[in-house]
Protein backbone atom coordinates (compact mmCIF):
# COMPACT_ATOMS: atom_id res chain seq x y z
CA UNK A 1 0.00 0.00 0.00
CA UNK A 2 2.94 2.24 0.04
CA UNK A 3 4.28 1.94 -3.37
CA UNK A 4 2.41 5.00 -4.35
CA UNK A 5 3.58 7.37 -1.66
CA UNK A 6 7.60 5.68 -2.66
CA UNK A 7 7.21 6.68 -6.11
CA UNK A 8 5.67 10.54 -5.07
CA UNK A 9 9.05 10.51 -3.28
CA UNK A 10 10.59 10.75 -6.67
CA UNK A 11 8.69 13.48 -7.82
CA UNK A 12 9.98 16.06 -5.50
CA UNK A 13 10.82 18.80 -8.19
CA UNK A 14 7.31 18.65 -9.42
CA UNK A 15 4.83 21.72 -8.35
CA UNK A 16 1.34 20.92 -6.79
CA UNK A 17 -1.36 21.33 -8.99
CA UNK A 18 -5.34 21.51 -9.13
CA UNK A 19 -5.22 17.74 -8.68
CA UNK A 20 -3.19 17.43 -6.25
CA UNK A 21 -5.94 20.64 -4.02
CA UNK A 22 -8.72 18.30 -5.51
CA UNK A 23 -7.50 15.03 -4.30
CA UNK A 24 -6.71 16.38 -1.10
CA UNK A 25 -10.14 17.26 -0.61
CA UNK A 26 -11.48 13.96 -2.06
CA UNK A 27 -9.82 11.82 0.89
CA UNK A 28 -10.93 14.51 3.60
CA UNK A 29 -14.71 14.11 2.50
CA UNK A 30 -13.95 10.40 2.02
CA UNK A 31 -12.54 9.74 5.41
CA UNK A 32 -16.00 11.94 6.74
CA UNK A 33 -18.07 9.91 5.13
CA UNK A 34 -16.08 6.46 6.50
CA UNK A 35 -16.39 8.47 10.04
CA UNK A 36 -20.05 8.80 9.65
CA UNK A 37 -20.75 5.15 8.54
CA UNK A 38 -18.55 3.72 11.59
CA UNK A 39 -20.79 6.17 14.03
CA UNK A 40 -23.94 4.95 12.96
CA UNK A 41 -23.28 1.02 12.71
CA UNK A 42 -21.60 1.75 16.65
CA UNK A 43 -25.11 3.99 17.30
CA UNK A 44 -26.94 1.29 16.15
CA UNK A 45 -25.07 -1.54 17.81
CA UNK A 46 -25.57 0.73 21.18
CA UNK A 47 -28.76 1.24 20.92
CA UNK A 48 -29.45 -2.63 19.66
CA UNK A 49 -28.08 -3.60 23.00
CA UNK A 50 -28.49 -1.34 25.43
CA UNK A 51 -32.39 -0.94 25.32
CA UNK A 52 -33.99 -1.41 28.91
CA UNK A 53 -36.62 -3.73 29.40
CA UNK A 54 -40.12 -3.89 28.45
CA UNK A 55 -41.20 -3.06 31.96
CA UNK A 56 -38.53 0.09 32.00
CA UNK A 57 -39.17 3.49 31.24
CA UNK A 58 -38.20 3.87 27.27
CA UNK A 59 -36.15 6.63 27.95
CA UNK A 60 -33.71 4.87 30.75
CA UNK A 61 -31.69 2.02 30.81
CA UNK A 62 -31.50 -0.15 33.99
CA UNK A 63 -28.18 1.96 34.93
CA UNK A 64 -30.20 4.97 34.68
CA UNK A 65 -28.33 6.00 31.31
CA UNK A 66 -30.11 8.39 29.16
CA UNK A 67 -31.18 6.43 26.06
CA UNK A 68 -33.74 8.42 23.96
CA UNK A 69 -34.71 7.53 20.44
CA UNK A 70 -31.12 7.56 18.92
CA UNK A 71 -28.75 5.55 21.28
CA UNK A 72 -26.47 6.33 24.13
CA UNK A 73 -23.86 9.14 23.46
CA UNK A 74 -25.07 9.46 19.34
CA UNK A 75 -22.74 12.18 17.94
CA UNK A 76 -25.09 14.76 15.19
CA UNK A 77 -24.12 12.46 11.99
CA UNK A 78 -25.38 9.51 13.65
CA UNK A 79 -28.83 10.61 15.68
CA UNK A 80 -31.33 8.27 14.06
CA UNK A 81 -34.18 7.41 15.20
CA UNK A 82 -34.22 3.48 15.55
CA UNK A 83 -37.76 1.82 16.43
CA UNK A 84 -38.42 -2.10 17.83
CA UNK A 85 -38.40 -2.90 14.01
CA UNK A 86 -34.80 -2.42 13.50
CA UNK A 87 -33.46 -3.90 16.64
CA UNK A 88 -35.94 -6.91 15.51
CA UNK A 89 -34.53 -7.34 12.06
CA UNK A 90 -30.86 -7.04 13.39
CA UNK A 91 -28.52 -4.88 11.16
CA UNK A 92 -28.90 -1.21 10.51
CA UNK A 93 -30.47 -0.14 7.27
CA UNK A 94 -30.65 3.43 8.02
CA UNK A 95 -28.66 6.40 6.64
CA UNK A 96 -25.85 5.39 4.83
CA UNK A 97 -26.22 2.20 5.39
CA UNK A 98 -29.08 2.23 3.34
CA UNK A 99 -27.64 3.37 0.28
CA UNK A 100 -24.66 0.47 0.52
CA UNK A 101 -24.31 -2.11 2.69
CA UNK A 102 -20.59 -1.73 3.41
CA UNK A 103 -20.29 2.04 3.18
CA UNK A 104 -17.63 1.84 5.71
CA UNK A 105 -15.51 -0.14 3.79
CA UNK A 106 -16.13 1.37 0.18
CA UNK A 107 -14.41 4.49 1.43
CA UNK A 108 -11.74 2.44 2.87
CA UNK A 109 -10.82 1.14 -0.61
CA UNK A 110 -11.27 4.98 -1.86
CA UNK A 111 -8.78 6.07 0.30
CA UNK A 112 -6.23 3.74 -1.49
CA UNK A 113 -7.19 4.96 -4.81
CA UNK A 114 -6.90 8.31 -4.12
CA UNK A 115 -3.28 7.92 -2.68
CA UNK A 116 -2.62 6.29 -5.82
CA UNK A 117 -4.06 8.54 -8.38
CA UNK A 118 -1.73 11.40 -6.19
CA UNK A 119 1.49 10.30 -8.48
CA UNK A 120 -0.38 9.02 -10.86
CA UNK A 121 -1.78 12.45 -11.88
CA UNK A 122 1.17 14.49 -10.59
CA UNK A 123 3.28 12.25 -13.02
CA UNK A 124 1.10 13.24 -16.27
CA UNK A 125 1.33 16.79 -15.29
CA UNK A 126 5.04 16.70 -14.73
CA UNK A 127 5.32 15.17 -18.33
CA UNK A 128 3.58 18.04 -19.94
CA UNK A 129 5.07 20.99 -17.33
CA UNK A 130 8.33 19.56 -17.82
CA UNK A 131 8.91 18.58 -21.12
CA UNK A 132 11.16 21.40 -22.57
CA UNK A 133 13.43 21.35 -19.84
CA UNK A 134 15.60 18.16 -20.29
CA UNK A 135 17.35 18.47 -17.19
CA UNK A 136 13.86 17.68 -15.12
CA UNK A 137 12.29 16.03 -17.71
CA UNK A 138 14.79 12.87 -17.03
CA UNK A 139 13.71 12.78 -13.35
CA UNK A 140 9.82 12.36 -14.43
CA UNK A 141 8.53 8.60 -15.07
CA UNK A 142 8.31 8.87 -18.59
CA UNK A 143 6.54 5.35 -18.70
CA UNK A 144 2.64 4.80 -18.23
CA UNK A 145 1.94 5.53 -14.36
CA UNK A 146 -0.94 3.64 -13.97
CA UNK A 147 1.22 0.80 -12.07
CA UNK A 148 0.75 2.16 -8.42
CA UNK A 149 -3.47 1.39 -8.91
CA UNK A 150 -2.09 -2.81 -8.64
CA UNK A 151 -1.96 -1.93 -4.62
CA UNK A 152 -5.72 -0.72 -3.97
CA UNK A 153 -6.76 -2.82 -6.74
CA UNK A 154 -5.44 -5.92 -4.88
CA UNK A 155 -7.34 -4.56 -1.62
CA UNK A 156 -10.27 -4.35 -3.33
CA UNK A 157 -10.04 -8.13 -4.43
CA UNK A 158 -9.70 -8.84 -0.75
CA UNK A 159 -12.26 -6.79 0.52
CA UNK A 160 -14.40 -8.59 -2.29
CA UNK A 161 -13.81 -12.06 -1.47
CA UNK A 162 -13.61 -11.15 2.75
CA UNK A 163 -16.67 -9.14 2.58
CA UNK A 164 -18.82 -12.03 0.59
CA UNK A 165 -17.83 -14.74 3.17
CA UNK A 166 -18.85 -11.97 6.24
CA UNK A 167 -22.44 -11.58 4.69
CA UNK A 168 -22.78 -15.31 4.42
CA UNK A 169 -22.57 -15.56 7.77
CA UNK A 170 -24.82 -12.40 8.18
CA UNK A 171 -27.45 -13.84 6.09
CA UNK A 172 -27.85 -17.30 8.42
CA UNK A 173 -28.12 -15.29 11.56
CA UNK A 174 -30.74 -12.56 10.11
CA UNK A 175 -33.68 -13.94 7.69
CA UNK A 176 -34.17 -10.55 6.01
CA UNK A 177 -30.38 -9.97 4.99
CA UNK A 178 -31.28 -11.82 1.90
CA UNK A 179 -33.55 -8.92 1.10
CA UNK A 180 -31.04 -6.64 1.92
CA UNK A 181 -28.60 -7.80 -0.53
CA UNK A 182 -31.20 -7.53 -3.07
CA UNK A 183 -32.47 -4.42 -2.66
CA UNK A 184 -28.99 -2.81 -2.06
CA UNK A 185 -25.63 -2.53 -3.93
CA UNK A 186 -22.53 -4.27 -1.74
CA UNK A 187 -20.42 -1.01 -2.17
CA UNK A 188 -21.99 1.31 -4.68
CA UNK A 189 -24.79 4.14 -4.06
CA UNK A 190 -25.64 3.35 -7.68
CA UNK A 191 -25.60 -0.27 -7.66
CA UNK A 192 -28.95 0.53 -4.99
CA UNK A 193 -30.50 2.81 -7.43
CA UNK A 194 -30.49 0.16 -9.92
CA UNK A 195 -32.09 -2.57 -7.82
CA UNK A 196 -35.01 -0.53 -6.85
CA UNK A 197 -35.34 0.46 -10.48
CA UNK A 198 -35.49 -3.28 -10.92
CA UNK A 199 -38.00 -3.68 -8.48
CA UNK A 200 -40.49 -0.63 -9.05
CA UNK A 201 -40.67 -2.14 -12.95
CA UNK A 202 -41.82 -5.63 -11.39
CA UNK A 203 -44.02 -4.19 -8.88
CA UNK A 204 -42.10 -5.50 -5.93
CA UNK A 205 -40.75 -2.08 -4.54
CA UNK A 206 -42.76 -1.31 -1.71
CA UNK A 207 -43.04 -5.13 -0.15
CA UNK A 208 -39.09 -5.32 -0.63
CA UNK A 209 -38.65 -1.40 1.00
CA UNK A 210 -40.93 -2.77 3.86
CA UNK A 211 -38.44 -5.75 4.74
CA UNK A 212 -35.73 -3.71 4.29
CA UNK A 213 -36.31 -0.40 5.84
CA UNK A 214 -39.20 -1.12 7.71
CA UNK A 215 -42.79 0.32 7.50
CA UNK A 216 -41.65 3.90 7.50
CA UNK A 217 -39.32 3.26 4.30
CA UNK A 218 -35.64 4.67 4.94
CA UNK A 219 -34.80 6.66 7.76
CA UNK A 220 -32.39 9.38 7.05
CA UNK A 221 -29.61 10.57 9.37
CA UNK A 222 -29.88 14.22 10.52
Amino acid sequence: MALPAHHALFQHDLPLTTSDYVLAFLTLCNLAIQFTADNQQHAFQSYKYSRPPHNTHPSETQEGEQLGPYGPRAWPGARIEWTDEDVKRGFITKGLWAWSRHPNFLCEQMFWFFQALFPILASTAGQHALSGTPKLAADVDTMTPLWPLVPPLALSGLFIASTMFTESISKSKYPAYEAYQARVGMFSPSDTLWKGLFFRVRGRLDEVNAIVYGGKGCVKAE
